[in-house]
């Protein structure tokens, strides 16, 4: 079995969530291509069995015999996690250093498979996220709607960024640094350039002088 750090832990979820590197998911036919490739994206399949430690063991020591996944270790954490056996040669990319990880900024949506294990995302990132839609107003620490941010592999903030689609306009009601991030003018035109995509995603128009 083999071992890897933290940081090529978190190169190889972003790398098979497309949310590293070149962009793989464009379009109608990239969402399907997306779905294809993650097997679901509303729940956890191993969700089904999860609840049942005995039954989950069988499983994964089956489709571990069957060479269909490849168990894992990560520095740090006793956990053993598996990946896809046809996610072999990504994986030895990233060991190698050699897989495409060129750095973008990306607003993950609350409910992005990404944020489902808010333990494992925790332990890795060590970012601590909240959906606070449900939560009464005067307990949020955030906003109603907030979306973490991830810049490269690290997550570096959250916004609130609301659009008003009868006006079609984007305003950012929010915004929060992660402790140790400094503001730099990449950071900056990245986060420019991400909300006139999540602009044009939401059918609006970013206006700066409205954020």
């Amino acid at each position: 079995m083999i071992t890897i750090s933290k940081q090529q832990a978190r190169q190889f979820i972003l790398s098979k969530q497309g949310l590293i590197g070149a962009y793989r998911f464009k379009g109608k036919d990239g969402a399907y291509d997306y779905v294809r490739q993650a097997g679901c994206i509303q729940y956890d399949p191993v969700d089904v069995c999860g609840k049942n430690a005995e039954m989950r063991k069988k499983i994964l020591a089956r489709l571990t015999d069957e060479d269909k996944i490849c168990p894992v270790m990560v520095e740090g954490i006793k956990t053993t996690f598996y990946y896809l056996s046809s996610d072999d040669a990504l994986m030895k990319k990233i060991i190698e250093g050699s897989a495409d990880l060129k750095t973008r900024m990306s607003f993950i949506a609350p409910l992005d498979p990404l944020m489902w294990d808010k333990s494992l995302v925790l332990a890795l990132w060590d970012f601590q996220y909240s959906w606070e839609i449900y939560t009464p107003a005067v307990k949020r620490k955030y906003g109603y709607y907030t979306l973490p941010i991830l810049f490269g592999e690290k997550f570096v903030g959250r916004i609130e960024a609301i659009p008003d689609r009868k006006n079609k306009i984007l305003s950012v009601k929010g915004l929060w640094w992660e402790p140790g991030i400094r503001k730099t003018k990449k950071l900056d035109a990245a986060l420019l350039s991400t909300l006139k995509a999540f602009s044009k995603f939401n059918d609006c128009i970013f206006d700066e002088g409205v954020s």
